[in-house]
């Protein structure tokens, strides 16, 4: 079913090498502004935690949220020639590729 692949998708994210940067929500030691920039955080542990109590009512959903991660990691690390800002973009790309296999249904 959907929400298998979308589980699979997100366990494939977090075991790249750069997910550490999207791991878990951004904490006030590390950037004590974050609140301020980003509206809603998303993280890959939230995201896991949505899909298993069932707070997704389709891939889509899933997708806005995995999307949201990297786009709050761009608008927060600007700089495109910050590190987290770089690997926003890979991930992204990623991301963008799997999905269409969650899609599909090819996604075990």
């Amino acid at each position: 079913d959907a929400r298998g692949r979308c589980f699979a998708l997100l366990a494939t994210m977090r075991a790249r090498e750069e997910a550490s940067w999207f791991a878990r929500p951004v904490g006030e030691a590390e950037a004590s502004d974050y609140a301020a920039v980003i509206a809603t955080p998303m993280d890959y542990l939230t995201v896991h935690g949505k899909l298993h109590r069932r707070q997704y009512a389709d891939a889509f959903a899933f997708a806005a949220d995995m999307r949201r991660i990297f786009s709050n990691a761009l608008t927060y690390n600007w700089n495109p020639e910050d590190r987290c800002h770089c690997a926003a973009r890979r991930e992204q790309k990623a991301f963008e590729l799997l999905f269409g296999s969650v899609l599909d249904g090819n996604m075990k």
